[in-house]
Order: C-alpha cells, then structure tokens, then sequence
C-alpha cells in the first residue's frame, strides 16, 4: 500500500475486505492440507492393514480347510493393495510439497497474528502476502516440474 493512502477509487473498508478474504483464503489452503494429508495417511495406512490381514489369512485358510477359492482371492487382494499403495507412493513429492507449503503457510500466518518478526511493523499484511505467493509460487513450481516428470516417464 501506498504511503499516501488507499488508491481513489477503493475505499478502506474494501481494502480490509479484501485482507479479510486473502486470509480467509490462507486459512482454508491450511485446513484443506490438513485434512488431505490426514485421508492420504489414513488411506495408505488402511491399505497397509489389508495387505498384513489378507497376507496373514493365505496361510490361515490353507491350515483351517477353507474352500480352495479363499486363498487365491486373499493373494489377489494383497496383490492388488500393494499396487494401488505403491500409485499413492508415486504421489509423495506432491504430497511432500504440499505438505510443506501448508506447514510454511501456518508459521506464516502464526507470526502474522503474532505480531512477530518481519510481521512487528505497520506493514505486516503486505509482507504477509509477498511471503505467501511466494511460497505459493514455489510450491507451483515444484508441482509443473512434478508433473514434467511424470510425463517424461510415460512416454
């Protein structure tokens, strides 16, 4: 912002509009990172307790007399599990990068309402935002060269 002011023709309640809406859109990229990294977690962990059920169950249906379908089913779910596991492993770089852009977004948005750091003088809200779009532009960066290299695997 302007030493002089608000431009003309954006009074300042719309400005603070326009902060309450950047940080309201901060704040959701941080929830919506929570809690896609807390269903990926929960997802590859399930997947993991498939494999060790089904795997387990191979055995115990040959020693137990179980009709001859059972344990060519079980090896075809583990099989299956630890195939679609190693696709959700293929996404850790963006899972890495997003998780790190949702853990910086926070320390930054901690510091901002802190009042502490770069964030102590009169202009923190601008420094928040150039912090922010940086870090989101590296973190989009880092997917196109992600989904660069996935490309060039395919062909």
């Amino acid at each position: 912002m302007s030493p002089l002011g608000p431009p003309p023709d954006r009074p300042p309640q719309r400005i603070d509009e326009n902060r309450r809406r950047y940080l309201d859109d901060i704040s959701t990229r941080i929830r919506a990172g929570e809690r896609e990294a807390m269903l990926r977690n929960v997802g590859i962990q399930a997947l993991w307790i498939l494999v060790i059920v089904a795997g387990a169950g191979v055995p115990l249906s040959e020693a137990v007399g179980a009709p001859a379908w059972v344990a060519p089913t079980l090896g075809f779910v583990v099989v299956v599990a630890a195939g679609v596991e190693r696709v959700f492993a293929r996404t850790t770089t963006a899972a890495a990068a997003q998780e790190a852009l949702r853990r910086a977004l926070a320390r930054e948005q901690r510091a901002y309402d802190a009042r502490v750091g770069v964030y102590a003088d009169g202009s923190a809200f601008d420094r928040l935002v150039d912090r922010c779009e940086r870090l989101i532009a590296d973190y989009d960066r880092t997917m196109v060269q992600y989904a660069g290299s996935l490309a060039r695997r395919s062909e």
